[in-house]
């Protein structure tokens, strides 16, 4: 679920708020919390966010760069995605269980809790 990007607290809003969503916040190509990303604890996973290539609704070919925590939810669903295409069912728990067993300490700077 997409943090949200009103820079506060991601827990006043719905359904990251929910225990069993995987809440997604924003990053920058500099690895910080985008300034608009909502935050604090329940944020579970941070991912690109602001200035990603999009598509365009011009035509069929236009692309677009947009910013907000539903471009870094497309991120975190994509490895979601393949998890499950490789290995089967899992509940979200389990899911999460994977997404943080790898260890990402210290990839993000200066990211608000």
């Amino acid at each position: 679920a997409a943090a949200g990007n009103d820079a506060t607290y991601a827990s006043l809003y719905s359904p990251g708020h929910a225990p069993s969503a995987i809440t997604v916040a924003a990053s920058n190509i500099m690895d910080y919390q985008t300034s608009f990303s909502n935050y604090e604890v329940a944020v579970d996973i941070f991912a690109p966010g602001e200035d990603i290539v999009s598509a365009g609704i011009s035509n069929e070919k236009a692309t677009a760069v947009m910013s907000g925590t539903s471009m870094s939810t497309a991120y975190v669903s994509g490895l979601v995605a393949t998890y499950l295409g490789i290995s089967g069912p899992y509940t979200a728990e389990e899911m999460k269980d994977m997404l943080f067993s790898v260890d990402l300490d210290k990839v993000l700077c200066n990211v608000c809790k």
